[in-house]
């Protein structure tokens, strides 16, 4: 198992993954747009088998090229070997039907039926910087406009082979459904520009060794895969609950909430009243609305929130025992409607690596500073 962190050690360790298909390479994303990671896969799968599923979102600000562009130049240089559909979403002009209903948010690829790669973090020049600041001190200011992400590589055929299995049904699902022209569809948001972080004061490399844990996999939206766990690995904090998200997006009117994601929300804000040590990390776009939404409801967002630039993780750690990787935003959509991907890692050496990045981020990264709407 290898778990890192971008931008400190995430791109190394997703290149070493790539570089070790013998056979073949099994991928859903939600944006593939960098062309640092497409000329690796060009030329170090070359002649291996390359199976895709890949969403249509807004361009991200740091694409090298279009999804559209990846498709094509993956086409061209892997011909019959490479087999891709569009997602399902309802958003994506590319398909003729849909199943998700606002992205196909996941991020996972799997080797050879016997090694999984799972992520908070888009195979983007903002999730997957193409710098390694451990070993380069000079990448160290470019990673202050790079993305919080958390990722883990699991060699373990059982799991590699379920996610896998998930990851061809919609492959299979996706390609009866494909536009032969475009459709008019709902026009994506535009994502916002980068924005940069204070100087880190240490970056993490990757670590990898031998374990033997508990993995719980999440996939959403199939009934009961990710709300019900993640509310009992709430629920079963005793002494520290540490959460780093994009955000936690309640809508306009709390009421029309859904109940399983209400749940999710007042499950920390009991363990806050219970004392647990909760704190809260989110990212810039977490704005004054979405914070008194969240005090309203009863969360000490004064002394147990901070905001932090360039969060796009999706991460928990719960009591130094458990750790939560997985590319589930808080949010309805998706905690419960999008395709999301995730793992509970019950190990107390997971949750200390990932409680370390917390801990860096808490202090050096993150303030209370928050902005208006």
């Amino acid at each position: 198992m290898t778990l890192s962190a971008s931008p400190d050690s995430g791109w190394p360790t997703l290149g070493a993954f790539l570089s070790g298909v013998r056979e073949t390479l099994t991928v859903g994303l939600y944006d593939f747009t960098s062309r640092h990671i497409l000329q690796t896969v060009e030329t170090v799968l070359a002649g291996r088998t390359v199976r895709l599923v890949l969403d249509h979102p807004a361009k991200n600000p740091t694409a090298d090229q279009t999804d559209e562009q990846t498709v094509a130049a993956l086409a061209t240089a892997f011909g019959d070997h490479l087999t891709q559909a569009w997602a399902l979403s309802r958003m994506d002009p590319l398909a003729a039907a849909w199943i998700f209903p606002s992205a196909y948010h996941i991020k996972v690829a799997v080797r050879d039926s016997s090694a999984v790669w799972l992520s908070s973090g888009n195979w983007n020049n903002s999730n997957q910087p193409d710098i390694d600041p451990v070993t380069t001190p000079a990448d160290a200011e470019a990673a202050r406009s790079g993305d919080r992400d958390w990722h883990v590589v699991i060699e373990n055929e059982q799991l590699a082979r379920t996610f896998e299995a998930f990851l061809l049904n919609d492959l299979a699902v996706a390609a009866q459904h494909q536009a032969t022209t475009p459709a008019a569809g709902p026009v994506p948001a535009l994502l916002a520009p980068l924005a940069t972080t204070p100087p880190y004061q240490r970056f993490f490399a990757a670590d990898t060794a031998e374990r033997q844990l508990t993995v719980t996999p999440l996939l959403t939206p199939d009934a009961g895969s990710y709300a019900p766990h993640i509310l009992d690995l709430i629920r079963s904090a005793t002494t520290s609950l540490l959460m780093q998200f994009q955000y936690i997006e309640l809508p306009k009117t709390v009421a029309d909430a859904p109940a399983e994601f209400l749940a999710l929300i007042h499950a920390v804000i009991d363990r806050q009243q219970a004392g647990v040590d909760v704190r809260i990390i989110m990212s810039q776009f977490e704005t004054a609305g979405y914070l008194e939404k969240l005090q309203a409801e009863g969360l000490d967002v004064v002394n147990r929130v901070k905001l932090q630039n360039n969060v796009h993780n999706k991460g928990i750690v719960v009591d130094g025992r458990a750790a939560l990787v997985s590319s589930q935003n808080w949010s309805p959509a998706g905690t419960l409607t999008n395709r999301d991907a995730g793992v509970i890692l019950e190990n107390a050496e997971i949750a200390a690596y990932f409680t370390q990045l917390f801990e860096h981020d808490w202090a050096v990264l993150a303030s209370r500073s928050v902005a208006p709407d």
